[in-house]
């Protein structure tokens, strides 16, 4: 969808201005979930958290453009293939 390719391509941008991997990654979660007032519940994959997750074919930290190389998603608990939505 357009809004993950906006994410993603901000993401690369921060990449590109200068920040590393970790702190790119960190600006997406951490740092936003706090930002918003909800670090106590996102942001972060901890016990009594909630998560969704993005399974990615690659190590975004060693290459920001990885985050593109989505395999598949868990959202509210459900694992979404890729593969499988691609064909739908």
């Amino acid at each position: 969808n357009p809004y993950g390719l906006a994410l993603l391509m901000e993401l690369e941008n921060y990449a590109s201005g200068g920040l590393t991997p970790v702190e790119v990654l960190r600006t997406a979660t951490t740092v936003s979930a706090e930002a918003l007032g909800a670090g106590a519940d996102l942001g972060s994959i901890e016990p009594g958290k909630l998560a969704d997750l993005v399974v990615i074919d690659g190590n975004p930290l060693a290459n920001i453009k990885d985050l593109r190389r989505v395999k598949r998603v868990v959202k509210d608990g459900q694992v979404f293939e890729l593969d499988a939505l691609l064909r739908r």
